[in-house]
């Protein structure tokens, strides 16, 4: 029981880390889209995204919005 209660808290530890990172490359990507004239793809590949698939679902779930709707609504002050 030991082992099985240890390995389900490592399990749900990992996924708050998870979050967590996914959470402050999400802001990461959202500043540069608002302060810079970046590429969507360079801008998710410094925050750290691997794969842009990744990022744009990430994103969308968050936001509900892509990131190019996003930097458009923020240059329209619809943020």
């Amino acid at each position: 029981l030991h082992t099985a209660y240890r390995r389900q808290r490592q399990m749900c530890i990992r996924d708050r880390y998870k979050e967590y990172l996914s959470s402050e490359r999400l802001d990461c990507v959202c500043k540069a889209l608002i302060l810079t004239d970046k590429p969507i793809r360079a801008a998710a590949a410094e925050a750290g995204w691997q794969t842009l698939e990744h990022f744009y679902r990430v994103f969308h779930k968050k936001y509900g919005m892509t990131p190019l709707e996003y930097r458009n609504a923020a240059q329209q002050n619809l943020l």
